[in-house]
Order: structure tokens, then C-alpha cells, then sequence
């Protein structure tokens, strides 16, 4: 036990209560907060009123990812790194900090990686060096399956059913895989992006193909969006985190090697698992970050705006209300630092840590980002107030990289699972 010795303010770090960060986390989090408030904060306000299809050919938009890299901060080693815990606590800082200057860019900066990380993580060096340098995305949603698609496993369909086919797939010949359809208005980046990766449904002669369980069988492809047969949908007009570009993907007979196949019939679902693993936990991260940037304008203006012959903050409301938004965001950065461990430290990721972070956060995030509107009264409805676009921003979350109630449902079936041991899957 340590004794208090007199009364004081408590201190408080640019993490609330977060203290201890070594030398490298302090470096890391102080290079990117003054980036983002000089560089990322002032573009994504500009960006946020363009018309969508005007996004991608702005010059803010390709400085904000060119002044990043001109940082030198090399994050694709810190999903490539060994020392995966101490790699995973500089990736919560970082995305904490970069979610805080915007939160499309942040989840911009993670899918644009994805191909050239996960092709180095299996090795396909030759597939690696193609993807370096590019911007990329991840495909997988597509326009009748949407979330469902995160239930992998099956868990959470009726009794007996069959997953939905839907209308993007692939085929395979001795030679080659050919890729059909069209992905959902949903892929990040996509409008923007020269390179993916896309999880599709196998088909042999037009004939969905079904694990035993009902599950789709699939194969991840390495996908070359220059390649004939790609085109790309309109760039969707959406409510929020218009910084970062979405919309679809369209497949005509692609025709691609079959050494393009990184993820085969056997390994489709571990594949997706460990990419919507690492997409959720970075989300919690972000989302952290953006409801901490919301507590601070709304902590600063609740001590200049007058109201009642006394700043706002003197009411004692107010600090009610300002303290039931801090022990939201701690909580938020204490599961995200928790998640962001467990998935360093246990025998293998678990989607149920990367779950538990992203639903508690960004369902928090709505929450806290409206209060602190809430506290602007009228002027934080306004488009010049920064709060009504970070509220846009973190509503997206909660439906974003798997709705919420879907991942809560599959959750429960992993705590069930751990209470009573899992059956394999037969394919």
C-alpha cells in the first residue's frame, strides 16, 4: 500500500489513466499525436464534405497516407514482429492515436496493409512483393451476405439450413482460379485500392459447395485488381468516416494462376477468422481513440463556455456528466490494451477477446461521443462543430467489421465452447 501524502490533482497521462508506457510507446504515441492534429485532423474535415466519388482523386487525401509513411514508423513490422506482446501494445497506442485524428483514415491505414502483411505472415514472398507499396483492400461481404459472413463457423445459422451462396465466387480448374460476381458496396478502399484479397465461395459447375455443417465451402485469393475482367462500383455516399473510400468490387470471368490461392478449402476459415480477429481489436482501438478526442473538446469547452454567470463545468450536472464519459473511454482503453494481450499472449488469437473489445468500445463510443455533443447543446449539431462528425464516424462502427448483435451471438457460443470443449467441424 502506498500512503497519499497531501491532497492534489491526480495525474493523468495523454491516455488518462494509462501511465508506465516505455520509452518507445511514449516516442510512438507523442510522433503520431502531433501528426495527426497537424496533418490527418485538417485533411479529414476537408475530406468529410467532398462528394464520395470525389475522395480518392483529392491530393489531402494521398498526402495524409504519404505523410504517414514519410513518419517512418514501418508498422507492417509490428504485425510482422516476433515479440508479438510488445508489438501489440505499440499497434493499441498507435491506432488509439490515429483513430483520435481520424477514424477512417486509422481503419484506412490497417486494410490498406492487409494484403502485403498477410501474404509475408504465410510466407508467399513472391505474392509479398507484388503488394509492396500498394494500396490494398479485403473482400468478403458481398450484397446478400453481410455480416453473416463473420459467422464462420456456422454457429449462429437456424438448425439444418445452409449458409446463403451469395453472388460473388470462384471455380477452380487445374490451372487457374476464375472469380464471378460482385462483392457488396462495402470494401474499404476499394475505389482507391490496386491490390486485394478476397474470401470466395467455391462453386463447381454453377453449384454452391457446402462443408457437412451447412457452411460455404472457400478459398482466399490473392487478387490484382488491374487484372482483366476487375471493375469497381461507384464510391458510396455513406454517413460518416467518408475518409475512408467504400464500394464494390465486380468479377467477370477473372481469370487468375492458381498459385494466386492463398487460403485453401482447409484453411478458408482460419483465414478469415484471423483477419476479422485482427480487424476487430484494431477497431476497439480506433474507436478508444475517437471517443478520447470527443471527451477533450468537450472537457475544454465545458470550461469556456459560460452559461449561468459561470463556466458550464461549474455546475455540478456537468461534472457528472463529464465523469460518466471518462470512466467510459478508461473502460474502453483498458478491454482494448486487455484484447490486444490476450491476443499476443494465448496459444492463438481467439475472435472472442477481439469481440468482447470491439462491441464494449464502439458501443461505448456512441454513446460517449453523443454525450459530449450533448454538452455543446445546439452548436454540436452543426457541421462546423468537430463533435457532429465524430459522432457519424463512431456510429458506423457498431454494424462495421461484423454487426454487433451478430458478433455478441457468436460470443456466447465461445464462452459456451470454453465451458464445455469444441467439436471440430467436419468438412
Amino acid at each position: 500500500m502506498r500512503l497519499i501524502s497531501e491532497v492534489a490533482e491526480p495525474e493523468l497521462s495523454s491516455l488518462g489513466l494509462e501511465l508506465g508506457l516505455s520509452e518507445q510507446e511514449k516516442s510512438l504515441q507523442l510522433k503520431l499525436r502531433d501528426f495527426c492534429d497537424a496533418v490527418v485532423n485538417p485533411a479529414a474535415k476537408l475530406i468529410d464534405q467532398l462528394p464520395a466519388s470525389a475522395v480518392g482523386k483529392n491530393a489531402l487525401f494521398w498526402e495524409m497516407y504519404s505523410s504517414f509513411n514519410s513518419l517512418g514508423l514501418n508498422v507492417d513490422d509490428l504485425y510482422l514482429s516476433t515479440d508479438k506482446l510488445k508489438a501489440n501494445r505499440l499497434k493499441s497506442i498507435a491506432y488509439q492515436e490515429l483513430g483520435r485524428g481520424d477514424a477512417g483514415f486509422a481503419i484506412g491505414l490497417m486494410v490498406a496493409n492487409y494484403p502485403y502483411v498477410m501474404c509475408r505472415l504465410l510466407g508467399r514472398h513472391d505474392l509479398a512483393e507484388k503488394a509492396a507499396g500498394k494500396m490494398g483492400c479485403w473482400i468478403a461481404t458481398q450484397p446478400s451476405r453481410g455480416s453473416d459472413v463473420g459467422d464462420i463457423e456456422g454457429t449462429e445459422k437456424p438448425n439444418e439450413s445452409r449458409h446463403q451462396p451469395g453472388e460473388m465466387y470462384a471455380q477452380i480448374n487445374d490451372s487457374e482460379v476464375i472469380l464471378y460476381g460482385e462483392s457488396s458496396d462495402w470494401v474499404s478502399l476499394a475505389p482507391v485500392a490496386s491490390i486485394a484479397i478476397g474470401y470466395f465461395p467455391l462453386r463447381e459447375k454453377q453449384r454452391p459447395l457446402f462443408n457437412k455443417d451447412g457452411t460455404t465451402k472457400g478459398i482466399g485469393v490473392f487478387v490484382p485488381l488491374d487484372s482483366e475482367g476487375v471493375s469497381k462500383g461507384a464510391a458510396l455516399e455513406k454517413l460518416g468516416q467518408r475518409t475512408l473510400p467504400q464500394g464494390s468490387i465486380k468479377f467477370n470471368h477473372v481469370r487468375l494462376p492458381i498459385d494466386h490461392i492463398i487460403a485453401g478449402p482447409d484453411d478458408y476459415r482460419a483465414s478469415m477468422l484471423s483477419a476479422l480477429c485482427e480487424g476487430n481489436h484494431t477497431m476497439a482501438a480506433v474507436f478508444t481513440g475517437c471517443a478520447q478526442r470527443a471527451y477533450e473538446l468537450a472537457m475544454e469547452y465545458s470550461h469556456n463556455r459560460i452559461q449561468g454567470g459561470v463556466p458550464i463545468v461549474k455546475h455540478q450536472a456537468v461534472h457528472l456528466r463529464l465523469f460518466d464519459i471518462f470512466r467510459r473511454i478508461e473502460s474502453m482503453r483498458a478491454v482494448t490494451k486487455q484484447s490486444f494481450d490476450y491476443n499476443a499472449l494465448a496459444k492463438a488469437p481467439h475472435l472472442l477477446s477481439a469481440t468482447v473489445a470491439k462491441v464494449h468500445v464502439t458501443e461505448n463510443a456512441v454513446i460517449a461521443i453523443s454525450e459530449c455533443m450533448r454538452l455543446f447543446g445546439g452548436k454540436g449539431l452543426i457541421k462546423s462543430c468537430p463533435m457532429e462528425k465524430l459522432l457519424r464516424d463512431a456510429r458506423a462502427s457498431v454494424t462495421e467489421d461484423g454487426d454487433n448483435h451478430l458478433l455478441s451471438l457468436k460470443a456466447g457460443t465461445y464462452l459456451s465452447w470454453a465451458h464445455t470443449g469444441f467439436a471440430k467441424p467436419e468438412f
